[in-house]
């Protein structure tokens, strides 16, 4: 009987191991539910702190989506001396009726995140406006409606998910998706929306992660490597969808202002810039990548950009004259 004892005892690895094991599922639950706390804590701060409690961005029925705008309403920021207009269909720009269409009127919406909305700016100062201003007074074939269609903080999976909900029912002949290099971030770039929006499915993986990733990776590498697939199969989608409509589709890149630098001749993302032009072409969607047209005006990065994803307004009006004889010649 002794001998059986001793062969059944557990031997002093198994009890290490389980001890271990025990100690990293308690410190991992204590870990989950006090950070749980603490979310929660930050999400009632954010809510009242955020700029959706009845201005302009409210929760969107739509679990994609997740935020969208009010209809009609304003937001005038407390700094920087800029205010946002939505009309009725819930985006910047002055109201008016697109239920229908004028014979000889080309209409085009431009998609995109808060670069292309036009954050810091006034609403005549964004590009999507000086389209329309420089493209009626150059198109002779008829007048132009440009439709500013972004929304801050979407990254492209979102923006797919508005074109085929909001942004079609408006009839465009053109869909321009001015894309940036943060819309590969499905959580960071978004001022903390997709968090307040979406909990965490494991404050523990979550915040290991967001540790680790920085060492090894930069921040535009690793979102590129994480999501280029889900993003490149919007893309697809979304020319897809309007190629059976018969609408036309550009893709147009903008570059990350690194404000420090004297020019754009030693830009760190060209290859990422290179890959997704590789991936647009292969896949037969036109496209402008708006480094190059920069990079040719021999500025440093501040004279267009307000900050690293914005443009000021002398970018803004650039941006609108480069890209006219892009988007009119469709």
């Amino acid at each position: 009987m002794r001998r059986i004892g001793r062969l059944i005892r557990p031997s002093k690895g198994l009890l290490v191991v389980f001890s271990t094991l025990l100690t990293f599922i308690t410190v991992t639950l204590v870990y989950e539910v006090r950070k749980g706390k603490e979310y929660d804590v930050w999400k009632n701060y954010y809510q009242q702190q955020g700029d959706w409690k009845g201005r302009l961005t409210v929760a969107s029925n739509n679990d994609i989506l997740m935020w969208e705008y009010r209809p009609n309403a304003q937001f005038t920021a407390a700094t920087g001396r800029y205010t946002i207009t939505t009309n009725r269909y819930g985006f910047r720009g002055q109201d008016r009726d697109l239920s229908s269409k004028k014979q000889n009127t080309k209409r085009i919406a431009f998609l995109g995140d808060s670069a292309t909305l036009g954050l810091f700016v006034e609403e005549e100062e964004t590009f999507v406006s000086k389209f329309e201003y420089y493209a009626n007074n150059q198109y002779r074939n008829g007048s132009v409606e440009s439709l500013n269609c972004a929304v801050d903080g979407y990254h492209t999976v979102q923006i797919l998910e508005l074109l085929k909900t909001k942004v079609l029912p408006l009839l465009p002949d053109t869909v321009v998706y001015v894309m940036h290099l943060n819309d590969f971030d499905f959580e960071f770039s978004s001022a903390h929306k997709v968090l307040y929006f979406r909990r965490p499915h494991s404050f523990v993986w979550n915040d290991i992660r967001n540790t680790i990733w920085p060492i090894f990776y930069d921040y535009y590498d690793y979102s590129f490597r994480r999501n280029k697939d889900a993003v490149f199969q919007a893309i697809k989608e979304m020319s897809s969808m309007l190629r059976e409509r018969d609408r036309n589709f550009i893709v147009v890149v903008l570059p990350v202002f690194k404000m420090k630098e004297k020019d754009f001749n030693h830009y760190p993302h060209w290859k990422l810039h290179q890959a997704i032009g590789k991936f647009l072409s292969k896949e037969d969607i036109r496209s402008m990548d708006l480094l190059h047209s920069f990079r040719k005006e021999n500025q440093p990065p501040k004279f267009f950009g307000r900050d690293v994803w914005h443009l000021n307004p002398t970018g803004h009006d650039y941006v609108a004259r480069t890209l006219l004889p892009v988007v009119l010649e469709q």
